[in-house]
């Protein structure tokens, strides 16, 4: 009780291999005994922690512990969520390291000699810089810098290289969640920019899906000075999701979508696409491009729909072929065996075989954002809808510009006897979703990196 009502924050160093706590109250620090674990319930085998008692949350992440008021239903899912992620954790092996870095690291963010420079920080699988942090990096025209690795955490060399890299830079560019502003946040006179991967928000994310306890969630997004999105209507739903003021968040468009717009690419990637699957050609081409499945025991890596792709395959038109477009986390194949107009495609991404799609079908995920772009018709398979782990954002069968199906003989016989159209909703849900894309957002959003770079 006298954390729950009178610590901000109290910080954890490792002193002659013991771990002790120290709480400030009235201006005296106190040192804890470890057994509060035992008292508490927290856990140190992960890198955050949090229970509930009597009212409050109490959690423990990266040497802090903090308490604060439970709030509301929403809270206690988010709850719920974290909860069942620390159980299927493991211990960090490393933390002896990750110790030291980290002294290193909060006395870089306290002495930053920053450059007037953007430093494009990249977390995702591809190990690049792809989708919007290359359609910006190419625009920018001020001093910049890119550093990309997968899981860069769990290598607490590359950790440190990263922290120099952007403890030195006046601007910080990512496009997912970056755990060194989780746990350092960003040095004075430092700018964060938010390239969200998704187009906008058709399934949970942020404080509206993730399994973190939403503190944690929350520190994650609390630096952000400018995140960008696709349309007016977007704005409030990722300030909620991120828990941040909605002017931070500006309708400047999405840079990947530029390459929707351009009437070149229309011409030459489904070229590309011929050349390389020419079964395609003079096919009406399904695509079937759902989200990941978060699936206990297996993780994203593994996704087994309910549907039965030879009875999809027996049903199909002699002109229709379906393709699957497998989100990038699924490195399993989704497709077990051959079948000649059933395929899977790998090496080229949804985003360019939405040129040649006639029909997508997709489920919670943001491609059909932007394959609303194309003006054509889209089905939503949504089997799981009632046990999504992490929910929708909107009324889907009223907003959505298809029929919602929830049954697999369902969608078979929409696919074989065509029952797909493009109807007023997919001009409506365009303008809703997307109304802020039109062909320049990455020199919109390059030009607002540029003037933070040499604002002083």
């Amino acid at each position: 009780s006298m954390i729950a009502e009178a610590a901000a924050y109290t910080f954890l160093f490792p002193l002659s291999d013991k771990w002790k706590f120290y709480v400030s109250f009235g201006g005296q620090e106190i040192c804890l005994d470890p057994s509060f674990h035992e008292c508490t319930g927290l856990t140190r085998d992960f890198g955050y922690s949090c229970v509930s008692a009597d009212g409050y949350i109490l959690s423990y992440e990266d040497r802090t512990l903090s308490a604060e008021p439970e709030r509301g239903e929403e809270f206690e899912r988010s709850n719920e969520r974290f909860l069942e992620s620390i159980a299927e954790a493991e211990a960090d092996e490393d933390l002896k390291k990750k110790w030291r870095n980290a002294l290193k690291i909060r006395g870089m963010v306290k002495e930053a000699d920053l450059k007037d420079r953007a430093a494009f920080i990249s977390t995702r699988s591809s190990e690049k810089l792809m989708g919007n942090m290359e359609h910006v990096y190419d625009k920018v025209k001020s001093d910049k810098v890119a550093f990309f690795r997968f899981r860069m955490q769990e290598d607490q060399d590359t950790v440190l290289k990263c922290a120099e890299i952007m403890y030195t830079s006046k601007v910080i560019v990512t496009d997912d969640y970056l755990f060194l502003l989780r746990n350092f946040g960003k040095a004075k006179g430092q700018k964060v920019v938010q390239l969200w991967h998704a187009t906008g928000a058709l399934k949970g994310f942020g404080q509206k899906g993730t399994a973190f306890h939403p503190s944690v969630d929350a520190r994650y997004h609390k630096d952000y000075d400018l995140v960008t999105v696709s349309s007016e209507y977007e704005r409030e739903m990722f300030a909620e999701a991120f828990n941040i003021d909605v002017d931070k968040v500006q309708a400047t468009g999405i840079a990947r979508t530029d390459e929707l717009f351009d009437k070149k690419n229309r011409e030459e990637i489904p070229e590309k696409i011929y050349e390389r699957y020419g079964i395609l050609k003079d096919k009406e081409v399904i695509v079937y491009a759902p989200t990941f499945r978060e699936i206990p025991g297996k993780g994203k890596s593994e996704f087994d729909p309910e549907l039965d792709f030879r009875k999809l395959s027996e049903s199909l038109n002699d002109d229709q072929i379906f393709v699957i477009c497998p989100h990038p986390v699924m490195t399993e194949p989704v497709l077990k065996e051959k079948l000649d107009n059933v395929m899977e495609i790998r090496d080229i991404s949804t985003a360019e075989m939405m040129y040649i799609a006639d029909l997508l079908i997709t489920d919670y995920s943001s491609v059909a954002i932007e394959f609303s772009a194309f003006n054509k018709p889209m089905l939503f398979y949504c089997y799981d809808f009632d046990r999504y782990e992490r929910g929708v954002f909107m009324d889907y069968e009223r907003e959505l510009p298809g029929k919602v199906i929830k049954k697999q003989d369902e969608l078979i016989d929409s696919i074989s006897c065509r029952k797909y159209q493009v109807t007023e909703k997919t001009e409506e849900f365009r303008m809703k979703y997307l109304g802020a894309c039109d062909g320049r957002s990455s020199e919109r959003i390059a030009r607002a990196i540029d003037s933070m770079v040499t604002e002083h």
